[in-house]
């Protein structure tokens, strides 16, 4: 009987599941000799992805307007881990940095292409949406993204300028084709 572990929040990595069927007999039909009951248990621990982002800017000292920087985003599902499928990388650039272009992709990633953030596309309004479609990010895998950005005006002394990347995914290969497409209520979702 094939059967699908639930997306209950309590179904965490290293849970144990177990499953009991149990058999008996009657003999009100043939008046034999009933069988005696018989039970048997199977139990499976679950195993979940653990994905993780982080990102570098170089330089991050000495710009002025028109300065290219250079962004580098690694996309990481930790070692042991199952696969986890619809990955997908977003990254909000505020409008203060004007961006050029993706780096070279890794064999299967895919981009969209650069939008304004509308507030419902994963990016707040006065930034423009980056999007990297992952697909399958198996585990002990590093998918590793990169893009440039240049200045639009020189920085007041000290400024900063924070752009947010997120990683997100799903138990389930839906096969999506935007991060904002509506995720099967069967699958579990990850987001970081």
């Amino acid at each position: 009987i094939p059967a699908r572990v639930g997306t209950d929040s309590g179904n965490i990595q290293s849970k144990a599941l177990t499953n009991t069927a149990t058999f008996t007999s009657t003999t009100d039909a043939t008046g034999a000799t009933a069988v005696p009951a018989r039970t048997a248990s199977a139990t499976l621990t679950v195993i979940a992805p653990s994905p993780t982002i982080s990102k570098n800017a170089s330089p991050t000292t000495g710009l002025s307007a028109g300065s290219t920087i250079t962004y580098t985003l690694a996309a990481k599902n930790a070692s042991g881990r199952p696969t986890m499928y619809d990955t997908w990388v977003v990254d909000c650039l505020p409008n203060s940095l004007n961006f050029v272009g993706y780096g070279t992709l890794p064999g299967g990633v895919t981009t969209l292409p650069a939008e304004a953030g509308t507030g419902t596309n994963g990016c707040a309004t006065g930034y423009t949406r980056l999007s990297w479609n992952i697909g399958a990010l198996a585990g002990g895998a590093t998918t590793t993204l990169t893009y440039t950005a240049t200045m639009s005006a020189n920085p007041a002394a000290q400024q900063g300028y924070k752009n947010t990347a997120t990683l997100t995914g799903s138990t389930l290969n839906d096969g999506k084709t935007d991060p904002t497409a509506p995720n099967n209520s069967d699958e579990r979702t990850y987001s970081v």
